[in-house]
């Protein structure tokens, strides 16, 4: 079995993501995936870059609340027209929450509104919240996680080693 689509970061800790692109495209079994390229830069020359490397589509990465809530609802009425086909797929996607969505105090009532409103099946959604975002934010990633789990969602640490919290800081969190 092969990918039917690919989201990539950009930024990735040993390698650019167009590496990974351009050796996904000199691979016979996934040399027609589409891939899409996720980046915090907005530069042109990383646009531009991915699309030299074979990407579909350049999504710049979430960076206000704001946003967050329009790429959310956008990404569960997606998922949500197609939920029956991707479950038959086995397909997971990873979501990554961002620092300042985090710190939004009204944020994570809302994402539990959309979850409970979309009625997606759990398992095609994991929520990441990166270390430094969740120390800085242990109260309110305490009480998302807990959220996001009652409700069967699964709930990982991105980055985790890169930050300079504590293993002590991290160990209550109810990771998956």
């Amino acid at each position: 079995p092969h990918p039917h689509l690919v989201f990539i970061d950009l930024s990735l800790p040993d390698c650019h993501g167009t590496d990974v692109v351009r050796a996904l495209r000199q691979d016979p079994r996934t040399r027609d995936v589409p891939v899409v390229a996720l980046s915090a830069s907005v530069m042109t020359a990383d646009k531009e870059r991915a699309a030299e490397a074979g990407c579909v589509e350049f999504i710049e990465k979430p960076v206000t609340p704001e946003t967050m809530i329009a790429v959310v609802r956008r990404v569960l009425a997606t998922l949500g027209e197609r939920a029956d086909e991707l479950t038959r797929l086995g397909a997971c996607f990873a979501v990554n929450i961002s620092g300042q969505s985090l710190g939004d105090q009204d944020f994570c009532a809302f994402l539990e509104a959309e979850l409970r409103q979309s009625r997606l099946p759990a398992r095609l959604l994991t929520f990441e919240l990166t270390e430094t975002a969740a120390v800085a934010n242990i109260v309110r990633a305490e009480s998302l996680i807990r959220r996001l789990r009652e409700l069967g969602f699964g709930v990982a640490l991105d980055d985790f080693g890169r930050g300079l919290s504590s293993f002590a800081n991290l160990k209550n969190l109810q990771l998956d």
